[in-house]
């Protein structure tokens, strides 16, 4: 889902939505075509029919989506002016993304200990460990052995949602870490010295 709004002062420009796609018409001029190629190419639609008191259509509201309804708000943040009547976007939403688990357990394969397995599966004697046994048997002792490795060679972590924002990057998030070891740091020196 994409939303693109703003004011786009192109007063005498009509916008119009329709099986092909965006189309315009009015005072078009390369500038106005390039916006709506860029648009069309998007596959979105404008979705804003509300004029202004001069009759203009200055803000528009483009889409990916068509479940959304653009009216006249009745709440204003700032005082509205005769040129841009305040909008109220509505988009409802039918399917929630599904969220990740607050926390749970997983194998961390990066840090198994590869060389102990190297080691086990390079000491089985592999001819004499299937003999006699059927393909459905030989499957299943195999299965056996390459789980009882994962359980000992490879740990157990635990994943836990950041409590950070989704917007703080991982070069932000190590200096916040950072900042916090120091300051405990200096809090237990500075404890210390006070305690001496």
């Amino acid at each position: 889902m994409g939303i693109i709004c703003g004011d786009f002062n192109l007063p005498n420009v009509n916008w119009h939505n329709n099986v092909s796609g965006l189309s315009l018409s009015g005072t078009v001029n390369d500038n106005v075509k390039a916006i709506g190629d860029v648009y069309r190419f998007l596959d979105f639609s404008q979705n804003n029919s509300i004029r202004n008191q001069a009759g203009s259509l200055l803000d528009l509201v483009f889409t990916s989506e068509i479940d959304i309804v653009v009216d006249t708000s009745p709440d204003s943040l700032v005082m509205p002016d005769k040129y841009h009547p305040p909008l109220d976007i509505t988009y409802s939403m039918l399917d929630v993304p599904p969220q990740l688990d607050d926390q749970h357990s997983f194998r961390n394969f990066n840090y198994a200990d590869y060389n102990s397995i190297t080691n086990i599966l390079s000491s089985i004697n592999w001819e004499s460990e299937f003999n006699n046994l059927g393909i459905e048997a030989a499957a299943s002792r195999l299965q056996t052995i390459l789980i009882t490795l994962i359980e000992q060679y490879v740990p157990v972590h635990t994943f836990r949602r950041s409590t950070f924002p989704k917007w703080v990057t991982l070069k932000l998030k190590n200096l916040i870490i950072d900042k916090k070891n120091c300051t405990q740091k200096t809090e237990t020196v500075w404890h210390n010295a006070l305690s001496s």
